[in-house]
C-alpha cells in the first residue's frame, strides 16, 4: 500500500506487509526502525514525537536498530540551523540513533564541517548573529555518537573518507548495513565543499561491500541509501507497479543478498516488494517512520522476507511530554533562538508560495529573485540588470490567509535557510542563453526563478541551442555579444545544480546573504504576489 496518502498512512496501523506463518519462533526478529529527510525538524514536535514513537516501538523489541537514509541536517529551521545544526546531532544522539548514511545535504557547509559534527567541537569560522555554535548545556559540542556511512564516497585517491559498512551481531547473527550517497551531490551542494572528493558508483559500492562481508562469513545485507524514487498516491499494489526513479532502478542492480532498501532524498512515502526485496521510504520531517520487523534464520544467517514484516507509521502530534531528553534539549535550543526567530521583519500582502505559475515560475521564486536583483542593482553593490533563483533553494512557502500578514525571522529562514551568499557577474546575451538551455534535463525542466523585467519563452522538446527564444530585458531584445550583470547565490555561481555556464561569469561580486537581501525588500514595501507568468513555458521534455 502507498502510504503518501493519510488513508494509506491510517491503514499501515492496521496492515503489515505479510502475516507471519505458524513456525516463525524459529527466527530471530530484528526490528528495523528508519527515517529519512529530517532536515533539522527539531521543533515544535520534531524530535520529540521521534523520540517518543521510537521508546514505545523499541519497548519490549530485544533487538532493534534505529537508522537515518540521509538529510538529517542541512536546509533546517531555525532552531536548529542557527547553531549549525548542532541541535539536531545532539537529539539524535539522546534519541539513540545507531547509524546514518550522509545526505548529499550533510555536505552544504562542506566536508571539513561535516567532519566536525561527526568528531566534536566548536566550529571557529562564519560565527555571527545568525550562526553560532557550542550553545549546548556546559557551552560544548560533543559530537555524534552514531555512526555516519558513506561507502561511495572517496577521496581524490579513492580512499574511503566514511566508514562504508557498519556490521551488527544480533543474538550471534551478523547483519551488514551499507550507506551510500546519491552520487549526484556534487551537483546539488556548493562545489567548493566537496572538491576533491569523489561520489562514485552507488551499485557498484554496495556490490563491492557484499562481496568482501560474505567472504567474512556475513549473509544479511540492509542498504541504506540517500537516493529515491516515485511512486503514484493511489497505486495500492505492494509490488508498486508504479514505482520509478533511480532508487529501484539501482536496487534491480544490488546483490541478490540485499533483501533489504532504505531509501531517502525524494521526500516520498512508500513500501514496496520488488524482485525479492523490500524498498522503503518514510516520507519526511518525521512525519513517518518506517517499521520493518526482519525475520533472520540462526542457520543460514540469511534474511527470511517470507516471515518479515514493513509498515510506515505516523508519529504522533500532538499531547508530546516535554521532559524526555531530546525534548528537554531542544526546548534549550529554542528558547535560546526565540528572540531572533520571533522578530517581525516584514509584512505581505497575500500568501507567496513555490507551485509553478502555468507550469512556470512561482510568486515565491519572484518574489524571492525580486528582493535579490533590489539588493545588487546599484553600481557599487554589483550593477545587477537580471536576478535568478532556484526553485529547490526555496524549502517553505509564506502562508497569508487574509493579508497583510506580518513575517517573522524564523519564516525567512524557513524559506531560505542555506545562508548562501549573494553573487553578481557579467554573462553575454549567448552565455544567457546557453544557462537558460540548461533548465531541460532527461526527465524534467529545472526552471530559474527570473527577476521581473526578463521574459523568455522555453520549448523543452526543441532542439538542444533552439530550445530558448525570445528573451527580453525591459521590454528590450537581449543581444548575443552584449554584456549583462546577473545575480545568483554562492550555490548557483559556483555550477551547482548542473548550471554549469555560470561557472564562465567574468567580473564577480559577492554580497549580502540572500535572506538578507530578502529581509531587506520585505522592510522596503510590503510586496503582493505576481501572478503573471514570466516564462513561456511551451511544452515539459517529450517522456
Amino acid at each position: 500500500m502507498n502510504l503518501s496518502s493519510p488513508r494509506g498512512a491510517a491503514a499501515a496501523l492496521l496492515l503489515s506487509l505479510f502475516i507471519l506463518p505458524a513456525g516463525a519462533a524459529d527466527r530471530l526478529m530484528l526490528r528495523v526502525l528508519a527515517f529519512n529527510d529530517f532536515h533539522g525538524h527539531v521543533a515544535p514536535h520534531g524530535a520529540a514525537a521521534l523520540e517518543q514513537q521510537l521508546a514505545r516501538l523499541r519497548s519490549g523489541v530485544p533487538h532493534h536498530v534505529t537508522v537515518s537514509a540521509g538529510d538529517m541536517i542541512g536546509a533546517s529551521p531555525l532552531e536548529s540551523s542557527l547553531f549549525r545544526d548542532e541541535p539536531t546531532i545532539e537529539a539524535m544522539n539522546l534519541l539513540g540513533l545507531d547509524i546514518a548514511v550522509v545526505g548529499n545535504h550533510e555536505f552544504d557547509r562542506g566536508f571539513a564541517e561535516l567532519q566536525r559534527l561527526m568528531r566534536g567541537g566548536c566550529a571557529t569560522d562564519g560565527i555571527s548573529e545568525r550562526s553560532q555554535t557550542c550553545r549546548g548545556p556546559g557551552g560544548r559540542f560533543d559530537g555524534a555518537r552514531f555512526s555516519m556511512l558513506g561507502a561511495n564516497v572517496t577521496g581524490a585517491d579513492g580512499r574511503p573518507l566514511l566508514p562504508p559498512v557498519e556490521v551488527r551481531r544480533y543474538a550471534g547473527i551478523p547483519v551488514d548495513f551499507i550507506g551510500v550517497v546519491t552520487r549526484s551531490t556534487p551537483s546539488l551542494v556548493p562545489p567548493a565543499g566537496v572538491q576533491g572528493l569523489r561520489f562514485t558508483d552507488e551499485v557498484a559500492a554496495v556490490n563491492r561491500a557484499v562481496r568482501a562481508l560474505r567472504r567474512d562469513g556475513v549473509h544479511a545485507f540492509v542498504v541504506i541509501m540517500h537516493e529515491g524514487g516515485f511512486v503514484d498516491r493511489d497505486d495500492a499494489e505492494l509490488s508498486c507497479p508504479s514505482a520509478r526513479g533511480r532508487a529501484f532502478e539501482m536496487a534491480d542492480r544490488f546483490d541478490p543478498d540485499v533483501k533489504l532498501v532504505l531509501t531517502g532524498h525524494t521526500h516520498q512515502a512508500y513500501r514496496c516488494l520488488r524482485n525479492g526485496r523490500l524498498i522503503l521510504q518514510a516520507g519526511s520531517y518525521a512525519r513517518l517512520l518506517s517499521r520493518i520487523d526482519l525475520a533472520l534464520d540462526p542457520a543460514s544467517g540469511r534474511i527470511d522476507l517470507e516471515r518479515s514484516t514493513a509498515d510506515n507509521l505516523p508519529l504522533p502530534s500532538t499531547d508530546l511530554p516535554a521532559t524526555t531528553p531530546a525534548a528537554v534539549r531542544i526546548a534549550h535550543y529554542s528558547e535560546l533562538a526565540r528572540p531572533l526567530a520571533d522578530k517581525v521583519v516584514g509584512r505581505i500582502a497575500a500568501g507567496f508560495d513555490r507551485k509553478p505559475l502555468a507550469g512556470a515560475n512561482s510568486t515565491l521564486g519572484a518574489l524571492v529573485a525580486d528582493a535579490q536583483l533590489a539588493a545588487t542593482r546599484a553600481a557599487t553593490d554589483g550593477g545587477a540588470q537580471i536576478a535568478f533563483m532556484n526553485a529547490g533553494g526555496l524549502r517553505a512557502d509564506l502562508p497569508c490567509s487574509a493579508g497583510p500578514c506580518e513575517l517573522r525571522s524564523r519564516d525567512l529562514v524557513s524559506v531560505q535557510p542555506f545562508s548562501n551568499a549573494l553573487v553578481t557577474m557579467t554573462l553575454t546575451g549567448a552565455q544567457l542563453q546557453a544557462l537558460l538551455e540548461q533548465q531541460v534535463r532527461a526527465d524534467r525542466i529545472a526552471l530559474l526563478q527570473p527577476s521581473a523585467g526578463f521574459r523568455y519563452r522555453l520549448d523543452a522538446r526543441a532542439a538542444p541551442g533552439r530550445r530558448v527564444t525570445g528573451m527580453t530585458l525591459d521590454g528590450e531584445p537581449v543581444q548575443a555579444q552584449r554584456a549583462y550583470r546577473v545575480t545568483v547565490n554562492a550555490f548557483l555561481a559556483e555550477g551547482g545544480d548542473g548550471f554549469t555556464v555560470l561557472g564562465q561569469g567574468r567580473a564577480r561580486r559577492t554580497g549580502m546573504l540572500d535572506v538578507e537581501a530578502t529581509l531587506r525588500y520585505l522592510q522596503s514595501q510590503v510586496p503582493a504576489p505576481d501572478r503573471l507568468p514570466r516564462v513561456e513555458l511551451v511544452a515539459d521534455p517529450a517522456p
